[in-house]
């Protein structure tokens, strides 16, 4: 009877972490406008636009926020950032805003009379698309200084796009519509593929693996130019998606919703349910991020990949410590030790040596961490676990028992 209660509390105690592995908290931004683009610069410094030509920043990692004059009224719809620090905001009747100065001060870029630009992307310091409607492509070389146009032969919305590097670039928009590039966005070819519903956003992650969504809960996983329909956990319009690591992308949509992956988009589970809509996100450091929404909203997460600092006291060596519960089902810890300012990556293979999960790619302060590794859609048995960390090595043996 012990070893009954036991295992049941230790059920528990998995599953609970299980549910709370990405947890979100609302931030008072003092507003009520819509938010439909959001950008982080850093952990502390991002921007959100939106409504009525709206900007607001925060400095402390969303704690307060101020107003950046826009000059404009247009609705804005996307941000982003190079390197640099010049900023590209988009908007409703082809409005585009530069900044040059990390998003303190915007001027307007004038493109004419038009319809909507809905997204803008920074491939490089110098290159940076957007996409719009009806179905154009507006790109710039000198980092947004000018701009050209292509249409496609498609006359409705373009709404999402994403590079896979400088060349290989896919956009995606109403009714299905998707277009590829291979020459930098010279040219613009239809891809014919069974893609059923309208597709919002894409992102490619750092291979070859990117994630569409859209109506209805629509997630389609590329890979190598495969598409595949990925079953889903909601009916929600999906806005926006974005990758975290390698593995790790968050989803966000109507109702509230935002779900993960942690295997590049081909099971999903939910994170949080509220009200209203969310429409953008943005991730830095592989684990904070930032969501915007209707009224205003915007909620942080500092748990996008399960990694916990659990102390910032500087370890005296590198460290991997043995997960825990071992043997586990499907839930367990990772505690580590990273010594100086390191890029850190924790990669989880299976006997045969095959790779089925990378849970920590980035670069972390020195400190001590936790990760939280989920079994469910595995089998059981055997798997190697490994930290690489500069010069250091080590790898360590879990079971997963079901």
């Amino acid at each position: 009877m012990k070893s009954i209660k036991l295992f049941a509390i230790v059920l528990l105690l998995g599953l609970s972490t299980r549910l709370s592995a990405t947890t979100w908290s609302t931030l008072n931004t003092g507003t009520q406008n819509d938010y439909w683009g959001i950008k982080f610069l850093n952990e502390t410094t991002g921007f959100a636009v939106g409504s009525n030509g709206k900007i607001i920043k925060t400095s402390n990692g969303g704690n307060t926020w101020i107003n950046i004059p826009s000059g404009t009224s247009a609705l804005l719809f996307s941000i982003d950032f190079n390197n640099k620090g010049t900023g590209i905001i988009v908007g409703d009747g082809k409005m585009v805003l530069r900044s040059t100065n990390y998003g303190d001060s915007w001027y307007v870029i004038n493109l004419g009379a038009g319809q909507k630009i809905r997204r803008v992307k920074f491939v490089n310091d110098n290159l940076v698309f957007g996409v719009g409607d009806p179905g154009v492509v507006y790109k710039s070389t000198d980092g947004g200084i000018n701009w050209t146009s292509t249409a496609t032969v498609f006359t409705g919305g373009i709404k999402g796009l994403s590079f896979m590097n400088e060349n290989d670039g896919i956009v995606v928009g109403l009714s299905g519509s998707v277009f590829k590039t291979s020459n930098a966005g010279m040219n613009w070819n239809l891809v014919n593929i069974p893609v059923l519903h309208t597709l919002e956003q894409i992102d490619f992650n750092n291979e070859s693996i990117a994630i569409a969504v859209g109506y209805e809960g629509a997630i389609y996983k590329i890979n190598n130019g495969d598409w595949q329909n990925i079953p889903s956990i909601t009916s929600s319009w999906l806005f926006g998606v974005e990758f975290a690591n390698n593995n790790v992308a968050i989803a966000v949509g109507s109702q509230g919703k935002i779900i993960k992956t942690t295997n590049a988009g081909s099971t999903w589970v939910n994170t949080y349910s509220g009200g209203g809509s969310f429409y953008d996100i943005s991730i830095v450091n592989g684990n904070v991020g930032y969501v915007c929404g209707m009224f205003g909203m915007i909620l942080k997460s500092e748990s996008i990949t399960s990694i916990s600092n659990v102390s910032n006291t500087i370890p005296e060596k590198f460290n991997l410590g043995q997960n825990y519960p071992n043997p586990f089902n499907p839930v367990t810890n990772i505690k580590f030790n990273v010594r100086q300012n390191e890029n850190v990556k924790i990669e989880v293979f299976d006997i045969r040596g095959n790779l089925v999960n990378i849970l920590v790619n980035t670069k972390l302060n020195a400190g001590e961490y936790q990760v939280t590794f989920d079994g469910a859609n595995l089998s059981s048995g055997t798997y190697i676990y490994r930290m690489i960390s500069g010069d250091y090595i080590e790898t360590k043996k879990m079971n997963l028992i079901k």
